[in-house]
């Protein structure tokens, strides 16, 4: 299916399908991963947290208690093509730290976490 030759047979029509990086998605394995960035507390001690799948649709994620970054969970039907969409825990970087959260943090620090 490729350009024709001169001297030849026609050559291999190559497709390259790529991935906006922005969207925090990487192809692994045959697999669409996106990275969900979930602030530490919310690994801590769970809760949930929206995104946007590959579909367009922006659904609610619940995330567990005790839940650590790198952690993955698949979505059935939410991939390209109705495939299964792979997502994988991130930390959120913090913003600024204003004086009530350094306090909290050093009083959570003293008690051993």
């Amino acid at each position: 299916m490729g350009n024709e030759h001169p001297y030849g047979t026609p050559g291999d029509l190559t497709l390259i399908v790529r991935i906006d990086p922005g969207e925090n998605r990487r192809w692994e394995s045959n697999r669409l991963i996106q990275m969900v960035h979930v602030p530490y507390t919310t690994l801590l001690l769970g809760g949930e947290t929206t995104m946007i799948t590959p579909t367009g649709r922006k659904i609610r994620l619940t995330i567990d208690p005790g839940s650590l970054p790198g952690d993955r969970r698949r979505i059935p039907g939410e991939g390209i093509g109705g495939s299964p969409f792979d997502i994988e825990l991130a930390l959120a970087e913090p913003g600024p730290i204003s004086d009530e959260i350094t306090d909290a943090l050093n009083h959570l620090k003293d008690l051993g976490l």
